[in-house]
C-alpha cells in the first residue's frame, strides 16, 4: 500500500517537546533525520497529527534476529515518561 510521506517539522510544539525531552535524559540534542521507511505514523499525519518515530536502539527489525539494546529502553521510558510529563490535555506546560 503506497502512503504520503509523513514530513513533520522540527518547529512542532511537539516534535521540540519531545526534542527536549531526549535532550534532558540523555544529556545530548536529539537526532532528527527523515528516513524511507513504513509505519503508522501516516495513519496519525493523514489525520493532521504531528507523527514522528521514536524508539530505543536495535537492530533486525521484524525479522527473525530482531533485538533490542536493553539499556536504550531504559532511556527511551525515560524520554517519553518525560515528554508525556510535559504534555496536559494536549497543552504543553
Amino acid at each position: 500500500m503506497l502512503a504520503a510521506p509523513v514530513n513533520t517539522s522540527a518547529a512542532d510544539p511537539y516534535v521540540a517537546c519531545l526534542s527536549r525531552a531526549i535532550e534532558a535524559v540523555t544529556g545530548q540534542p536529539a537526532e532528527l533525520m527523515s528516513k524511507d521507511a513504513a509505519s503508522d505514523a501516516r495513519f496519525f499525519a493523514a489525520r493532521g497529527a504531528p507523527a514522528v518515530v521514536f524508539g530505543p536502539a536495535g537492530g533486525g527489525g521484524h525479522g527473525d534476529e530482531e533485538w533490542v539494546d536493553l539499556p536504550s529502553l531504559f532511556t527511551f521510558q525515560a524520554a517519553l515518561d518525560q515528554f508525556v510529563r510535559t504534555v496536559d490535555g494536549g497543552e504543553i506546560v
